[in-house]
């Protein structure tokens, strides 16, 4: 099963409104709605950095070295709050 695809035929505003019948407390929608376009933009990225990785792979100047600039991993994050 293709989940990408599966995901594309999910009607957000129409799952939100279910979820609403039985959960009651609007922040706890909120943050549901939140956590859905969150995991849009992930998968959206996920796909266009492959692609973008792809690319680069095929370019007769490709030099493994640079590859970490394309993800957002290959930089150090500080998450110490």
């Amino acid at each position: 099963m293709d989940l990408e695809k599966y995901f594309d035929t999910v009607n957000q505003v129409e799952l939100v409104e279910i979820l609403s019948r039985t959960i009651k407390d609007g922040r706890v929608i909120s943050l549901i709605e939140v956590s859905i376009i969150i995991n849009a933009i992930s998968v959206w990225n996920t796909v266009y950095l492959a692609e973008a990785v792809k690319r680069v792979r095929t370019s007769k100047d490709f030099k493994v070295e640079l590859l970490h600039y394309i993800s957002p991993l290959g930089r150090k994050h500080n998450f110490d709050l």
